[in-house]
C-alpha cells in the first residue's frame, strides 16, 4: 500500500501512514484494518458487519497476550527486590 501510494506520487512512510490514515479512519464510519507483523498481515476495508470479525479476533487475541505481559510486569513489580 506504502509502495503503491509513493508510486503514485503521495510520499508517505510506514509511521505517516499509521497515524495520518490509519488511527484517523477507525474514528468514523469508515475503518481501516491492518493486522500482522515482521511484513505478514494486511491492510483492509471494514465494509460489512461480517468484515469487522477477522479484526475482533486479531485484537480479542492481542489483548490476551498484553494482559499477559502486564500481569507478568506488576508481578515483578510486586516481588521483592534484593
Amino acid at each position: 500500500m506504502i509502495e503503491h501510494l509513493n508510486n503514485i506520487g503521495f510520499v508517505i512512510d510506514r509511521e505517516q501512514f499509521q497515524h495520518q490514515v490509519l488511527v484517523p479512519s477507525r474514528e468514523g464510519k469508515l475503518y481501516i484494518a491492518s493486522f500482522g507483523y515482521f511484513g505478514h498481515g494486511g491492510i483492509y476495508l471494514i465494509e460489512t458487519r461480517e468484515d469487522t470479525q477477522p479484526m475482533i479476533d486479531f485484537y480479542e487475541g492481542r489483548i490476551v497476550s498484553e494482559q499477559r505481559h502486564l500481569d507478568h510486569l506488576i508481578a515483578l513489580r510486586d516481588t521483592e527486590w534484593p
